[in-house]
């Protein structure tokens, strides 16, 4: 019989993670009794409780284990974590501990450090000074001493800031049929509450931003503050271009939905007039661009980053083609973020997710029920979703935020 001794600590009374932990146990086929035990006396206060799991061998206990630490549970008495060397450059040790992207400390030298900015699926570098750093798999360099297995390793649950607006909202999603109102006027306030805070609010846009017409209420918010970065696909910034240039998106009229004459070339013609220009910002700057999301991005000093597909026709030169360029960019604009804002792009929420801390909150939305549940499940309980069409979600937001 193997038996190990945990504790989980946090606000328990307003997260799941106890509940999650006691499933797997169970679920696993473990035993446990509670040890002790203490309760907050006040909502916001921590309390913690720990519990004597017992298992009919010890393989079974440590994949028990492996588990529940990810989920914020951590051995009492634990001993300082293990690390093994990187032997050739970004490839981990096998057993690599991956960070969850909820705050985490590690033993080392009998104390537990804190690691900064734990960024999900990273790996945990310990330094010669004994700090913790999460390093990306793709910076492991030969020598590195990194992480392996969960043992000296606690994760931190975070609940969502008492003060969000958001509060009661993570973690689910309202479907079509539902009323949005009240959720986007919470919404709007978020967005003021964040940026009064210090804090950045980041929009990410896919072409549907631009296709429903949407893109001049995204411009009011970038124009009025409200926005502190936008990253959207090189397709979207096309099709932005192209509407301001031609007043057409993929060909077709933005205010009346009529084909216009010879307007599938309007697409290409306005990509190869910002490559002659030599990217987004010279086009804005010589007044070749004198409106659209971009342009207010670029006299409204928002940063912006483009992220490029293979099914793209072509780059604009602002666009990131290179993968590992790509992750990068999305690191350095999502630095100080406190709220973000993902509109019909699921493939690029799904790596703000990645990138993102995980108590910070996130809303997506989109027409498809199927990305807004996947994304909610991908990211709950930091994930709000709306199925919405763009147009209407930002005539709103805009709206509530006096935008518009």
């Amino acid at each position: 019989m193997a038996e190990e001794l945990i504790e989980v600590r946090g606000q328990l009374f307003q997260l799941t993670t106890l509940a999650e932990i006691v499933q797997c146990v169970t679920m696993r086929g473990l035993d446990f009794e509670v040890a002790d035990f203490e309760l907050a006396k006040s909502p916001g206060l921590p309390s913690w409780i720990q519990l004597r799991l017992r298992a009919d061998s010890d393989d079974r206990l440590r994949g028990c284990l492996e588990h529940i630490t990810q989920l914020g549970a951590h051995v009492v008495d634990a001993k300082d974590a293990r690390t093994e060397k990187v032997e050739t450059d970004g490839i981990l040790p096998a057993d690599a501990y991956a960070l969850t992207g909820l705050p985490t400390e590690i033993r080392a030298g009998g104390k537990w450090l804190p690691v900064p900015d734990p960024l999900p699926l990273a790996a945990i570098r310990i330094d010669h000074g004994q700090r913790a750093v999460a390093v990306p798999l793709e910076r492991a360099k030969r020598g590195d001493r990194v992480v392996v297995r969960s043992e000296g390793v606690r994760v931190l649950p975070e609940p969502p800031e008492r003060q969000s607006e958001l509060v009661g909202l993570l973690g689910t999603s309202i479907p079509a049929m539902r009323p949005h109102g009240p959720a986007l006027a919470r919404i709007a306030r978020e967005v003021r509450r964040v940026r009064a805070a210090g804090k950045r609010v980041v929009f990410v846009a896919g072409p549907a931003v631009i296709h429903t017409g949407a893109g001049v209420y995204l411009e009011q918010l970038l124009r009025g503050g409200h926005v502190d970065a936008l990253i959207a696909t090189n397709s979207m910034a096309v099709y932005d271009v192209e509407a301001a240039l031609y007043g057409t998106s993929r060909g077709l009229y933005l205010t009346e939905s009529l084909a216009a004459p010879q307007g599938a070339q309007n697409m290409i013609h306005a990509l190869n007039a910002i490559r002659a220009a030599g990217g987004l910002r010279a086009a804005a700057d010589r007044a070749l661009l004198t409106a659209g999301v971009f342009h207010a991005c670029v006299k409204s000093e928002v940063p912006f980053a483009l992220i490029g597909s293979v099914h793209d026709e072509a780059a604009l030169p602002d666009s990131f083609t290179d993968t590992l360029q790509a992750r990068e960019a999305l690191r350095t604009t999502l630095e100080g973020v406190g709220l973000a804002l993902m509109v019909a792009e699921a493939s690029l929420a799904k790596a703000i997710i990645q990138t993102l801390p995980g108590p910070v909150p996130k809303v997506y939305v989109d027409t498809s029920d199927y990305d807004v549940n996947k994304l909610v499940s991908r990211g709950a309980p930091s994930v709000f979703a709306l199925v919405d069409s763009a147009e209407s979600f930002l005539r709103e937001l805009a709206r509530n935020l006096g935008a518009w």
